[in-house]
């Protein structure tokens, strides 16, 4: 699946190199995006735990309950990273929220997010789909829906592996 990157916003994470730099910035965005969408439901849970609204507690919001795949998680086990994803969405935010308007993939809560087993048979179905006419169509399906292995809600995954199965 090629995607075009959006590159308006120059950033360097000297821990990570140009391609894991560049996931984790789409990430990143897609987070910005998908909360300008969902901006009053997210301020109503924050105010619930008595939280001032800051671009701080919105990337402390991210990383406790936004679902993650397995390689943006291990990009945030450095502290360098974390301290540069502060750094970057602090400037950055209000600028990402004024110039795009949908993310490049789906956003789902961790409550809901598929889990590790469910991304690793989907990668399986993913890679077999332009062999497999039944796997093309669920593959084309969640493509379209901007789901992916690593973006798509528990209940989907099942569905898809259980009539791929």
């Amino acid at each position: 699946m090629d995607k075009e990157i959006d590159r308006r916003f120059v950033v360097t994470f000297p821990a990570l190199c140009e391609e894991q730099e560049i996931i984790l910035l789409s990430a990143m965005i897609d987070f910005a995006i998908w909360y300008n969408i969902h901006k009053k439901q997210v301020h109503t849970f924050l105010q619930m735990n008595e939280e001032d609204i800051t671009i701080n507690v919105l990337i402390d919001f991210w990383f406790e309950f936004v679902g993650k795949s397995e390689e943006i998680e291990g990009y945030l086990m450095n502290p360098d990273t974390v301290k540069n994803v502060y750094s970057h969405l602090n400037k950055f935010f209000i600028r990402i929220i004024t110039r795009k308007f949908t993310t490049e993939k789906q956003i789902f809560c961790k409550s809901a997010f598929r889990t590790t087993e469910q991304a690793e048979r989907l990668k399986q179905i993913f890679a077999q789909a332009p062999k497999n006419r039944k796997y093309k169509k669920y593959v084309d399906f969640l493509i379209k829906f901007k789901m992916d292995p690593d973006h798509i809600s528990r209940d989907f995954a099942d569905m898809t592996i259980k009539s791929c199965s």
